[in-house]
C-alpha cells in the first residue's frame, strides 16, 4: 500500500469527494494539416468569401440567439407585471373589504349605543343633545360675530 502523496490531498478535499478540475473553455477544433494545404492552395478571393459567409452565418445565429432572448426577456416581464398587477388588486379589494367591514361594525355599535340610550335614558339623552345643540349655536354666534 503506498502512502498518500500530496497531490492526492488536493485532489480529495476534506468530504472524501474527488475534486475534478474546472473544463477548458470552449474552443474549435484545431484545422488539421490536409485541410490547412487545401486552404492555402484556394485563390484568396474565395478563402475571403468562405470566411465572409461563415461570419454572416455566426452574425445571423448570434442575431437569432439575441432575438430570442429579447422575446424571452419581454414575455417574463410581462408574465410578472401581470403576477405583480394580480397581487396588488388583491390586496387593495381585501383591505377594501376589510376597512368597509370594520365600518359596517362602527355603524352597528353606534346604532346599538343610541338604541340602548334612548330606551334606558331618555331625558338624559335629550338633555345631552340640547346642550350639544346650544354649545354648537353659541359657538356658531361668536363664530359670526368676529368675522
Amino acid at each position: 500500500m503506498a502512502l498518500p502523496t500530496e497531490q492526492d490531498n488536493q485532489l480529495e478535499p476534506t468530504s472524501g469527494r474527488p475534486l475534478f478540475p474546472p473544463l477548458p473553455p470552449e474552443r474549435s477544433m484545431p484545422i488539421n494539416p490536409v485541410e490547412r494545404e487545401n486552404l492555402m492552395h484556394k485563390p484568396l478571393a474565395e478563402r475571403a468569401s468562405e470566411l465572409l459567409d461563415s461570419t454572416v452565418r455566426e452574425a445571423e445565429k448570434l442575431y437569432d440567439e439575441a432575438r430570442t432572448r429579447a422575446f424571452d426577456l419581454m414575455d417574463t416581464t410581462r408574465r410578472e407585471a401581470e403576477r405583480l398587477y394580480d397581487e396588488a388588486r388583491i390586496r387593495a379589494t381585501e383591505g377594501y373589504e376589510r376597512w368597509s367591514e370594520k365600518a359596517q361594525d362602527a355603524t352597528d355599535q353606534t346604532r346599538h349605543v343610541a338604541r340602548y340610550l334612548r330606551n334606558e335614558y331618555p331625558l338624559q339623552l335629550i338633555g345631552v343633545l340640547a346642550g350639544a345643540a346650544f354649545v354648537v349655536g353659541m359657538s356658531l354666534r361668536i363664530w359670526r360675530s368676529k368675522a
